[in-house]
């Protein structure tokens, strides 16, 4: 990631943190070398207090939020994206305005680190793919991959080879033809679409820039096979308390939603021209995954299997927030993730 780039994002959310009342400042972390992003406590970086439900969810997530190890806790950054999704979304329920442009208004409970099966694994011991945040509002849901600093400093991943593999597919019925068909076909388009690298031997060479599709891919994929009719009896066996089947949906909307200020407060020419290059790729990568998921047959096998209307989107964190009915001083906390006044 661009130095100018960081230097001017860390400058930007103490800011903004000291402006809501939640300073850094006489919180963070005791190590030197952590003082300028981490709090001592992961507390101090949430806008209220999370939930012991919540807790145990994040806990038994993949993510380590919680855990200090060779460096503190992720949920302690200030850029931490999990921490962006729950000052976002909060403990309970949240409740989607009338006339948002993108969600079913009405109120929503919300589950993070919500777990779905993708492919089988050799042992009784699966390891499904982790939704950063589900909201239920009856048959309506929103799926949630929440990004803040890593689409701009992350590499994205590759994508195993067992996810080509028959003998690790729930697709193993005449009925899921079509749906293993449209999902080979979205493998493919992806890949054309992409840049080969060096990979591990148990990976896919291809990959985008920025946009991490196959990451997005597997969470399409889990909730396919969380919700079909035609995955339903192989799935419903591998249920666990933190593994469960969907409920019955009828309209589904996967979206990312990403930390981008907006480009005029950056004042170093380096950063801004790092920032736009950044948001100009990711952008645009965004455009042909959803193009390759539209044109794959992978939103029609959702209508005929599990009877979901489905689409993928793309918000900043203000305009996702912006759908939602907030609070005064919780708009105020959450200028940190919008920076626009």
């Amino acid at each position: 990631m661009n130095g100018h780039l960081k230097k001017e994002l860390l400058e930007f959310e103490t800011k903004a943190l000291d402006r809501s009342g939640h300073p850094l400042n006489g919180k963070a972390h005791k190590n030197p070398r952590y003082k300028s992003e981490y709090f001592a406590e992961y507390q101090d970086n949430l806008f209220v207090k999370m939930s012991d439900e919540h807790i145990a969810q994040y806990g038994s997530g993949n993510g380590k939020e919680f855990a200090d190890k060779r460096y503190p806790a992720k949920m302690k950054s200030i850029f931490s994206s999990s921490a962006m999704t729950f000052n976002l979304l909060g403990n309970n329920e949240i409740c989607a305005n009338d006339g948002n442009e993108y969600f079913v208004p009405g109120t929503y409970k919300i589950e993070y680190e919500k777990k779905l099966l993708t492919v089988k694994n050799s042992d009784k011991n699966q390891n499904p793919a982790h939704l950063d945040a589900f909201l239920l509002n009856g048959t309506n849901a929103i799926f949630c991959e929440m990004k803040m600093i890593e689409w701009m400093r992350d590499t994205p991943g590759f994508l195993k080879k067992a996810y080509s593999e028959t003998k690790r597919s729930f697709f193993n019925s005449k009925e899921s033809a079509e749906a293993n068909a449209a999902f080979e076909r979205l493998r493919k388009y992806l890949c054309e679409n992409m840049s080969e690298y060096k990979a591990d031997a148990d990976c896919d060479p291809h990959r985008f820039t920025h946009y991490d599709a196959w990451q997005m891919y597997k969470h399409i994929l889990g909730i396919y096979n969380m919700s079909s009719a035609t995955t339903k009896n192989e799935v419903a066996s591998l249920q666990t308390n933190e593994i469960k089947m969907l409920p019955k949906l009828k309209k589904v909307r996967l979206v990312n939603v990403i930390f981008e200020p907006p480009v005029k407060i950056f004042k170093n020419e380096k950063a801004r021209n790092a920032y736009c290059n950044c948001r100009a790729i990711e952008h645009g990568e965004f455009d042909i995954f959803k193009h390759c998921v539209e044109e794959s047959g992978v939103i029609e096998a959702f209508k005929k299997d599990c009877g979901i209307e489905f689409s993928v989107e793309f918000l900043t964190a203000a305009q996702f927030m912006d759908c939602f009915d907030i609070s005064d001083s919780h708009k105020k906390y959450l200028q940190r993730y919008r920076l626009d006044k």
